[in-house]
């Protein structure tokens, strides 16, 4: 949106009151804007407005049709694209805190049942994961992160640090609406980052991980290998450096 366009929308909520504009004290060029006494009044009356029509859609459902909702809004949101997003739309990728496992453990069983439905669910594991993660605690032979946007966890991985030099992706899941504009090589990379010193290579079943493509593996440096006695996929990356 261009200079003139705002210009001519500031005029008309001007003109209609909405909003009151006043001299900067401390500059006395620039103008300051805000809300005016009828404009925030409407603001609150439109709040109520919405409130009441979201309530009149969800309010006589039960938990499960409310989770259903939820999970048909996840799907149109993820069609669209990334059209849903506000703020300034930046990845952040940090070590997961306190309390946050618990959102993770549900948010991919729930994602995984959603995209594979004849497939075993896997809470349990996940709930296992994060379990058996908890005894190596300050071991850094463990790294779990979690990927934001605007606040939300959108993303997370969990890399375990394996025998020989070797770790495994264990998890690596993104929310559908944020799949697409690098998440996922975003926690990965910082997921790498945080192995611990010792660790030169990283292994990633491709059954493990069917949301991510072969090219997905293959951009990050991985190449595709099976193992002789199971023919089980791998992914195997060699971490440069270590």
């Amino acid at each position: 949106m261009d200079k003139a366009q705002i210009s001519r929308i500031l005029s008309r909520m001007l003109s209609l009151g909405l909003i009151d504009r006043t001299v900067d004290k401390w500059n006395l060029k620039s103008q300051l804007i805000q809300l005016s006494d009828h404009g925030r009044t409407l603001l609150n009356d439109l709040d109520r407005e919405a409130e009441a029509a979201l309530e009149a859609v969800v309010g006589n459902r039960s938990a499960t049709g409310r989770r259903r909702l939820l999970e048909a809004t996840e799907e149109i949101t993820s069609l669209l694209g990334t059209a849903g997003y506000t703020g300034d739309g930046k990845t952040i990728v940090r070590d997961i805190r306190e309390g946050e496992a618990g959102w993770v453990i549900y948010r991919h069983s729930t994602i995984f049942a959603r995209d594979y439905p004849k497939s075993s669910q896997p809470e349990a594991q996940v709930i296992a994961d994060f379990a058996n993660m908890g005894t190596s605690a300050g071991q850094h032979s463990d790294c779990v992160k979690v990927a934001l946007r605007d606040g939300d966890i959108v993303g997370w991985v969990f890399i375990r640090a394996q025998k020989k030099q070797t770790a495994e992706l264990v998890r690596l899941c993104v929310e559908p609406t944020s799949r697409t504009i690098g998440v996922g090589t975003k926690l990965l990379q910082a997921a790498l980052a945080g192995c611990a010193a010792g660790v030169k290579t990283l292994l990633a079943s491709a059954e493990g991980q069917p949301d991510f493509p072969i090219n997905f593996f293959e951009k990050n440096g991985f190449h595709l290998s099976r193992t002789p006695n199971s023919g089980k996929r791998l992914y195997i990356k060699t971490i440069e450096g270590r």
